[in-house]
């Protein structure tokens, strides 16, 4: 918040002063809002793994928060938080018939460009949507 009220052209030393009384009556809390925003990100399916961690730190938080605030997944977790963005994002999707390797690509695309690793996305393909 200082950076960008410094950046924006404020005084440094109002500055000081205001981002102070933010914090201290607990209108200005980091570990609240890194824990928001990984809440949103994981809840909407937009960022995922190693790319939340990444777009967490993109946006300023330490890494040390970061690690705070994100507990790994296991892998079934992530195998089921996977299956239900592939589910919303491509209803009706069995990555089966006649277009099924072009459907799988699109798929792991999809996944592994939120952040799933492709261990994840495989496993998920081999148990959920393996050709029968």
């Amino acid at each position: 918040m200082e950076a960008k009220l410094l950046k924006a052209g404020y005084d440094e030393e109002q500055t000081a002063t205001a981002v102070s009384r933010l914090v201290s009556e607990r209108f200005l809390n980091d570990q609240r809002y890194a824990e928001r925003f990984a809440e949103m990100a994981l809840q909407q399916g937009r960022f995922v793994g190693y790319r939340l961690r990444q777009e967490m730190r993109r946006r300023g938080f330490s890494v040390d928060l970061i690690n705070d605030v994100l507990a790994q997944p296991d892998q079934q977790q992530q195998q089921n938080m996977a299956k239900e963005l592939l589910d919303k994002k491509y209803p009706g999707w069995s990555g089966s018939g006649e277009d099924a390797q072009r459907q799988r690509r699109r798929g792991l695309g999809f996944l592994q460009r939120r952040g799933f690793s492709a261990g994840v996305v495989m496993n998920l393909f081999r148990q959920d949507y393996s050709e029968e």
